[in-house]
């Protein structure tokens, strides 16, 4: 399990007692990754506290030591079967808005991971992070936190081969075609915006009209599901809420481009995976 950020609200520690007691019984059979959005900042001298990340770095344990890290749960990864898997941090520095360059400590740890990652026993890399590098929301569209690190990391991601980017922040869904600087690339990462868990204002409803890299969205609470089938087909569901888990409301196939190649594709082979959108190209 993942979570993207954004539990209670800051410097509200009841909140973050009744949350811990209500995700208790998935968190004790189930393993609970975390990473930091927005509302786990806590910064706050006005009201309580001075210590950034206060509460989120002292009520988890993420592998961060295991994996090179040196700033507590705020940047990680680790693996499962058939993947490596970032855990990044969008709101870095003593603003919380950068700089992300490589300069910082994530950089050089997030360069440093990638390089040791053996794709020819790893196939999947998968990157997760709060603030969404592309958006066609109106909620949180373009914020520093979003611009200056894909700016200054998207490079990166795109060097490795990186497979898959997981983002919330925006209270809708949003999947978007394999995309590299704005434009859609066969082979490139495939970014998803999976910030719909739910909150009391409601979904974030407005939209931008649709940029060519989008390829499906939908204001609605929901959650998805990632199967890694073996090293070269993934398979990624989204489900409403308010519909029965059986009912799916968008879905892709990723499959690397290799095996495609192989199999007798010609068009659009490059590294990377393809993306196949809806039941009718299985």
């Amino acid at each position: 399990r993942q979570v993207h950020g954004e539990w209670p609200f800051p410097c509200d520690q009841a909140r973050w007692d009744s949350w811990g007691e209500l995700i208790q019984p998935l968190a004790a059979s189930s393993p609970l990754m975390v990473l930091p959005g927005n509302h786990e900042t806590e910064y706050n001298p006005e009201v309580a506290s001075q210590v950034p990340f206060i509460a989120y770095q002292t009520r988890f344990r993420m592998p961060s030591v295991e994996s090179g890290a040196t700033e507590g749960n705020l940047y990680y990864s680790f693996d499962t079967p058939f993947a490596h898997v970032i855990m990044l941090n969008s709101y870095d520095g003593p603003t919380f808005s950068g700089p992300y360059n490589s300069s910082t400590l994530q950089y050089q740890w997030l360069a440093r991971d990638l390089a040791k990652v053996d794709r020819n026993r790893t196939a999947w890399v998968i990157v997760a992070m709060h603030s969404p590098w592309y958006n066609s929301n109106t909620a949180h569209h373009d914020e520093d936190q979003e611009v200056y690190m894909r700016r200054a990391m998207e490079p990166l991601l795109h060097q490795y081969g990186v497979d898959l980017v997981f983002a919330g922040h925006v209270h809708a869904y949003e999947r978007m075609f394999p995309v590299y600087d704005n434009q859609t690339l066969p082979g490139a990462a495939t970014y998803i915006n999976i910030g719909d868990g739910g909150n009391r204002e409601g979904p974030a409803n407005d939209y931008y009209p649709q940029p060519s890299w989008s390829a499906f969205r939908e204001s609605q609470f929901g959650f998805g599901l990632l199967k890694l089938y073996n090293g070269t087909h993934a398979h990624w569901t989204w489900h409403r809420n308010k519909d029965k888990v059986t009912t799916v409301g968008d879905e892709v196939w990723l499959v690397k481009n290799w095996w495609l190649q192989g199999n007798g594709a010609k068009e659009n082979i490059v590294t990377g995976v393809t993306a196949f959108s809806g039941k009718s190209e299985q």
